[in-house]
């Protein structure tokens, strides 16, 4: 009876053992399952522009590869660095997030990263690392390395290509040139330049460290407190202030413009010249037609010294408290790597991160020169994007000081500077 009862028991155990693996559902397949990361974008994977069809490829092939499968968690892009900190503090991180580099010490003074140094120690050799540019620059603070930069952003003087040869103009090398351009454009019923001011949307020091820098001055002194106050800063605010009130190249109304409104106007064919970034080339093309587009070093005080392009970008960092940081890391390194960073500059018309990249044949096709024209230009005279803890601070009250330098043709440039000067130096004395 008992020999009948056991070999009844090891039937059912075998029928089970047999329906459980059909089935898949068996406890030791589920712990081994590939996880759900999240991950916080202000870019919708597979959308309208360029950027948002290559990070729906970039993920489809990363699931296919991995098997882990990539939740969105979008915001608007001037949010992704406050609301990583307060998810972080509030314990619902997501597990892994775009960073902007400009607020990447403020993350850091925040404390909201994870160390990245052992997953690299153990998956990275020498050769990988130093095909990376600027790798002991980005990401790094206090000697560790926290984020990876998922593409670069110089910014460029961009230029309606067809208006330009319709009144037989070439691209200026001077900002005494600029004026003339600009007032021969204007003289064809076009708005010339248009920059962004808004507060509400601070994006100022894009252009103004270039600016600034092209004369001979800094944005921030080597001690961190406010240095656009001086000559060159004056110089600068007063440069802008006359192409609305002395030359009539931009209108007014700039002093009140958002950054996205100025990239619409100019994607719409209602502005002739805007400085902008490498990462809008792709969505401006699209817009307006490649044959139409030309691309000019930002002018300088003389014309055989351009003003230095300021390179930005953005950062893919892990969070603390990431529910998943291995499968994290392997976003970040695929996200990185090879075959994503040639989707990013293929479809998304981004600036890649690897030496490598430039390499494919894409580069040496006319769509793909336009990268590595990017590239020489920051190569040359770069120079990185500044980015204090005190970053949004700083690009606010340079935005509102411009703003209120702009709005009166009789302000007082140097007064307000200094004004703007004291209020930023009291907030770094206070961190």
């Amino acid at each position: 009876m008992m020999r009948r009862l056991l070999l009844v028991m090891l039937g059912i155990a075998l029928l089970m053992s047999s329906f459980v693996f059909a089935s898949g559902k068996q406890e030791s397949s589920q712990a081994e399952e590939a996880p759900t990361i999240v991950f916080q974008t202000f870019l919708t994977p597979g959308k309208d522009s360029p950027r948002e069809k290559a990070w729906g490829q970039i993920i489809e092939r990363f699931t296919a590869k991995t098997g882990i499968k990539v939740e969105t968690n979008i915001m608007p892009w001037s949010e992704i660095d406050p609301q990583l900190i307060l998810s972080v503090q509030s314990g619902n991180p997501p597990d892994v997030s775009f960073v902007r580099d400009k607020s990447f010490l403020r993350a850091m003074r925040a404390n909201v990263l994870m160390s990245l140094d052992d997953f690299i120690e153990r998956d990275y050799d020498e050769s990988r690392k130093n095909d990376y540019l600027l790798w002991d620059q980005d990401g790094v603070y206090k000697g560790k390395k926290y984020a990876f930069h998922m593409h670069y952003i110089p910014v460029a003087l961009y230029m309606r290509k067809d208006l330009m040869e319709k009144a037989g103009l070439e691209a200026p090398r001077s900002w005494d040139e600029f004026v003339k351009v600009g007032k021969a454009l204007s003289s064809q019923g076009n708005i010339a330049y248009l920059f962004a001011v808004s507060p509400a949307q601070p994006t100022a020091l894009d252009y103004l460290q270039p600016m600034i820098e092209g004369r001979g001055g800094k944005v921030l002194t080597e001690a961190g407190k406010a240095g656009f106050q001086q000559e060159a800063g004056v110089e600068t605010y007063k440069f802008l202030k006359s192409l609305i009130y002395d030359h009539g190249i931009s209108p007014k109304s700039t002093a009140t413009i958002k950054y996205d409104e100025v990239t619409d106007a100019f994607s719409a064919g209602r502005v002739a010249m805007v400085i902008e970034g490498a990462h809008r080339y792709k969505r401006i093309v699209n817009a307006l037609g490649e044959e139409n587009i030309m691309l000019a070093r930002i002018p300088g005080v003389d014309v055989s010294l351009p003003s230095p392009t300021s390179v930005a970008g953005w950062n893919l960092g892990i969070p603390r408290g990431s529910k998943h940081p291995e499968a994290a890391w392997e976003f970040i390194k695929f996200a990185t790597g090879t075959e994503a960073q040639i989707i990013y500059t293929k479809v998304g018309g981004q600036i890649p991160v690897l030496k490598s990249v430039l390499n494919d044949q894409y580069f040496r096709s006319e769509e793909g020169a336009i990268a590595g024209w990017f590239v020489e230009y920051m190569n040359t005279a770069g120079s990185l994007a500044i980015g204090p803890p005190t970053y949004s601070q700083l690009n606010e009250l340079m935005s509102v000081s411009l703003q209120e330098a702009l709005s009166d043709a009789n302000s007082d440039v140097e007064k307000i500077l200094a004004q703007s000067a004291e209020k930023y130096n009291s907030i770094v004395d206070s961190q």
